[in-house]
């Protein structure tokens, strides 16, 4: 068989490779790569206008993604809107011969044996959401980026964000192994991590993803500053001391650290040394699709001097983005900006407007499912005072989509939410199966509050015991029609054959007897049939519960029963069903432990659970070599941790 291709763009190179390589494994069949135009028979790769296809309904090909596939016989053609469009239908037609990459990594990849001769596929799909995607979070390794980098396409995500100059506070909670009772820390430096991000980048472009850069932690780069971590040592110089808020008195680093600390933004000088760093930033980096130009990450830190308190936080942002378009549209850099909803610009700004819409994204980091009210917005309730620096973060559903209307009103540009599925949340939920619903039912909510899209703020070791959920996310923004059902029966046989019944089985066992709501122990939205919107009530906790107490108890029986399974699936002869059979009997343990871990605080004694919970992080931490790429040891301490105060 041929591959042809006539584009010398790098992804689609990647896409025939990809596909050489799966037709090897799953045919047997060595095929052989044509660039620099197409043969006659075998399989074609191409952009939609170079195999001859329509690409009327693409508006914008850095962000919409057209896929129009024929293949009869297993010969025929691939076309894309653009390269990444390419290289996601070739995971398309796989897919469609029984091939699924159930966790990011090569030990994920089930590649079934199949006829490929024989292989008829027709498909011609836009994506029903521009942004499709994640934001690296947690305790990461280089490796941990980038094999998620790579997993993205398969299940139809289109961008990846790399937040801060240098992501060097995420990545170096994995080589300091924090958490960690046994392995010693790595010397990795903040140099050393800023010579993985090139490498990461290029990795991005290379499977044609949108890059998504920056964020928080970039307001005292102007001034020579970068931020680590929060627990390294900061010193201001003058003319920073100068430059930053003025909050309770003094101006300084607020609670020890740049990416906490605003800047005196109603001062024309301070905004433009901003502006003037970010825009030689994206000079250095015209790789950069979508530049986030966040505020300070904190609470309560604006500056109170006498001229900031006559403006809004908002109105001074949309002052800075203006500026910085102006800037960059005088550069001649076409590079776009997102915007965010979070914290104090929660609020629309009062006055100041956008001049030029075009350059601007938005992005709102509140839950999609609060949004959905904004259909019906005469009934939100009216917006909660604000108060300079006096901020607490226990808005309703209601009036989180009341912040979020008044946004639209100010910017109808395009937007997509900034959500937390996979950052400690999903903790919540050891069978996961209440959040891959969750998600399911976001994603069918998105159209009503008219967002084009998902960015899951999130770490990137998130598949224990699977990525069935997280994966639910991108092949659902992909399609949103989506069959939930079909998806997941497909997904349980690829990981699981035979016994795909008997593990769902076993996992919705666990989302039932951990119960995520109670574990979650916030204020939860109800809706007006309930008490009325924007009315909140908490939902009962675990701890001091006999009936949560008495759910717990049931686990280790139950996990004792499923262990015949967990060694027959830790059997299979299949690579990857053998690997996720070892991580779901890896997972059948861990669920016994937090089963004991939690119990005694649901028999009132806390510092009981307290103690399990060393014990627990002792163990995982001896076995963390197995499970390293799905679960993050450091987010799981620092949620259970908090939990158990």
């Amino acid at each position: 068989m041929i591959i042809s291709f006539l584009s010398a763009h790098e992804t689609v190179l990647y896409a025939a490779e990809e596909l050489q390589s799966a037709l090897r494994a799953v045919g047997g069949i060595d095929a052989s790569l044509h660039p620099g135009g197409f043969c006659p028979s075998g399989v074609r790769l191409g952009l939609l206008e170079e195999l001859g296809r329509s690409a009327s309904d693409v508006s914008d090909p850095v962000t919409e993604d057209v896929v129009d596939i024929e293949i009869r016989g297993g010969e025929g053609f691939i076309a894309g809107s653009n390269p990444r469009s390419v290289l996601i239908g070739v995971y398309e037609w796989l897919k469609s011969m029984g091939c699924r990459w159930l966790c990011p990594g090569d030990k994920g990849a089930y590649l079934p044996k199949r006829d490929v001769t024989r292989s008829d596929f027709s498909l011609r799909k836009k994506a029903d959401f521009r942004f499709r995607g994640e934001c690296i979070e947690g305790a990461v390794s280089f490796e941990n980026v980038r094999d998620t980098i790579r997993w993205l396409p398969k299940v139809g995500m289109n961008m990846f964000m790399m937040e801060q100059i240098v992501p060097y506070n995420y990545m170096s909670r994995w080589y300091k192994h924090q958490s960690s009772t046994v392995k010693k820390e790595e010397p990795v430096t903040f140099g050393d991590v800023a010579g993985m991000i090139p490498v990461l980048e290029k990795e991005i472009k290379r499977c044609g993803l949108q890059l998504h850069a920056l964020g928080h932690g970039y307001l005292l780069e102007p001034y020579g500053i970068h931020y680590r971590t929060g627990k390294d040592r900061y010193e201001l110089s003058d003319e920073a001391k100068n430059d930053v808020a003025l909050v309770n008195g003094a101006r300084g680093l607020y609670h020890g650290s740049p990416n906490f600390t605003q800047l005196c933004m109603s001062r024309p000088e301070v905004r433009a040394k901003a502006v003037d760093f970010l825009t030689g930033y994206v000079k250095k980096k015209p790789h950069i699709d979508f530049l986030h130009v966040w505020l300070a990450d904190a609470v309560n830190n604006h500056c109170e001097c006498e001229e900031c308190q006559k403006f809004h936080p908002s109105d001074l942002y949309v002052k800075l983005l203006n500026e910085l378009d102006e800037k960059m549209t005088s550069e001649g850099i076409d590079t776009r900006v997102v915007f965010i909803m979070y914290t104090d610009t929660l609020w629309a700004p009062l006055k100041e407007r956008f001049k030029n819409s075009s350059r601007f994204v938005f992005t709102c980091a509140v839950s999609v499912s609060d949004l959905a009210l904004c259909k019906d917005p005469g009934k939100l309730p009216y917006r909660p005072v604000w108060e300079r620096n006096r901020l607490k973060l226990n808005f309703s559903s209601g009036e989180a989509a009341r912040f979020y209307c008044d946004w639209r009103k100010v910017f109808g540009g395009p937007a997509f939410a900034f959500e937390y599925y996979f950052y400690t949340d999903h903790f919540n939920d050891p069978g996961a199966v209440q959040t891959a619903r969750n998600i399911f039912s976001d994603v069918k909510l998105l159209r009503e509050s008219g967002l084009d899209g998902i960015m899951s703020d999130q770490t990137q070791r998130c598949a224990f015991p699977n990525a069935f959920a997280l994966s639910v996310l991108g092949e659902a923004l992909f399609d949103s029609s989506l069959d939930f059902d079909k998806f997941e029966k497909e997904y349980y046989t690829a990981a699981y054959g035979e016994d795909a019944g008997a593990v769902k089985e076993y996992l919705s066992e666990m989302t039932s007897l951990f119960c995520p709501d109670a574990l979650r122990e916030r204020a939860q939205s109800v809706t007006e049939a309930d008490t009325g919107i924007g009315s909140t009530k908490a939902v009962t906790g675990w701890k001091n519960d006999p009936s949560a107490a008495a759910r717990l108890e049931k686990i280790p029986e139950k996990v004792k029963e499923r262990a015949a399974l967990f060694a027959r699936r830790a059997a299979d002869p299949d690579p990857a069903r053998k690997y996720m059979g070892k991580l779901l009997a890896i997972h059948g343990e861990y669920c016994r432990l937090l089963s004991g871990v939690l119990l005694p605080a649901a028999q009132g004694d806390n510092a009981g659970s307290r103690e399990r919970l060393a014990e627990m992080t002792d163990r995982l931490s001896r076995i963390e070599d197995e499970i390293q790429p799905v679960f993050d040891l450091v987010l799981f301490c620092q949620e259970f941790s908090r939990k158990l105060k």
